[in-house]
């Protein structure tokens, strides 16, 4: 167990490995679009198990390799929500921002 916070060398590396991974594929872009008139929560659903199909290392059940499956999820799940709140509501995504933290980006998203 963790039993302390990351140093500001440590948590400014996690912020800039999120950062890094909020792009989504552009066939994950147009099922959100496709899937619009959907409950945010299947929108969701269908994205991720679709996602696992864009993962470079979708075979790779290497330690490091699964650590950076959960830091793209932990980066794209909000960018799904957000894009699909935003085409439903008949108003383009925001594209990904690196100059924004993890949450500042979606609250703007």
């Amino acid at each position: 167990m963790i039993s302390e916070l990351p140093t500001r060398a440590p948590l400014e590396e996690f912020d800039t490995r999120l950062k890094s991974q909020r792009s989504l594929p552009a066939p994950i872009s147009d099922m959100i679009g496709a899937l619009q008139h959907a409950h945010p929560m299947e929108v969701l659903r269908t994205c991720v198990s679709a996602l696992g199909a864009y993962a470079a290392s979708r075979n790779d059940n290497a330690s490091e390799a699964i650590i950076q499956k959960g830091i793209r999820l932990t980066s794209q799940l909000p960018m799904i929500v957000a894009a699909h709140n935003r085409i439903r509501n008949g108003n383009d995504p925001v594209e990904p921002d690196v100059t924004l933290n993890h949450a500042a980006h979606f609250f703007t998203s």
